[in-house]
């Protein structure tokens, strides 16, 4: 009885860690030193809940680095916050990033390339209603994660959206002014009509990062273009500055870990 009871004890131990994403993947940050040149990419998760230690663990390593430059994703680096909180409800750990730089005053900037820019790629290679659903999906996953801990008003959420792809360069070929507009937009790539009431229910995550198709093709060439921009952006901020502290998804940095590595690599000059 007492082993069985152990075994059971065991198991939910394990279910409950592993119901943390952050507990399975945070730490292990990517820091490479050449000399006098640094570069840490804090290894996290997406989260916009306050109360998630790894807020704290942000904090404690950026004050132990002690950056001159810092680069997160998402453009956070152009918003403003009340607070902390504020930060982390409104725009997670960018901007969590982005309020602590700014109250140190230390040099912030985007590390993603312009919208623009990516735009003008994905449309040379892709239709455009396909590209549109690809950044209205991405989105949708964002934003049903976020509505764990604030609250969402979809509609009206999703015209802000749209209205700022298009002023970042994104041509809209149809007019999009309400909820409806979205639904028939949307309803060929989900499979049922979206109402305020049921866009919880879109696969948002399946579909763009998972499910074969010309969506998450598209997702996996937006990766590729990023993450080239990611490191050529870093390599040429190396020449200005001397400690660099990155808030992007840990999967880039992965991605990019060898290319990066050489670039560290080539600041050292060799042995003779």
């Amino acid at each position: 009885m007492k082993n069985k009871l152990a075994f059971i004890m065991i198991i939910i131990i394990f279910v409950l860690s592993g119901c943390d994403t952050y507990s399975r993947v945070g730490g292990k940050h990517l820091h490479l030193q050449s000399n006098n040149k640094e570069l840490f990419w804090f290894n996290g998760i997406h989260c916009n809940d306050p109360e998630h230690r790894m807020f704290d663990d942000i904090k404690k390593e950026f004050s132990s680095f002690n950056p001159d430059l810092v680069l997160v994703e998402g453009g956070a680096n152009k918003q403003s916050y009340s607070s902390e909180k504020n930060a982390i409800l409104h725009g997670g750990e960018p901007a969590f990033v982005s309020y602590i730089s700014r109250e140190k005053h230390i040099k912030i900037e985007n590390i993603e390339p312009s919208n623009s820019k990516t735009f003008k790629y994905l449309l040379s290679k892709y239709d455009h209603d396909d590209v549109l659903a690809m950044l209205i999906l991405r989105q949708i996953n964002q934003t049903q994660r976020e509505a764990k801990n604030t609250e969402i008003d979809f509609e009206k959420y999703y015209i802000s959206f749209l209205n700022h792809l298009v002023e970042e360069g994104f041509p809209l070929e149809k007019e999009i002014q309400d909820i409806e507009d979205i639904s028939n937009f949307l309803s060929p790539y989900i499979g049922f009509k979206l109402t305020n009431n049921t866009w919880g229910k879109i696969k948002a995550k399946k579909i763009v990062y998972f499910d074969d198709g010309t969506v998450h093709d598209i997702w996996k060439d937006t990766i590729i273009f990023r993450d080239d921009h990611v490191v050529k952006l870093i390599e040429s901020k190396l020449k200005e500055y001397d400690k660099i502290f990155v808030m992007m998804g840990f999967d880039h940095a992965k991605n990019q870990q060898k290319r990066l590595k050489s670039i560290f690599d080539a600041l050292n000059p060799s042995k003779e």
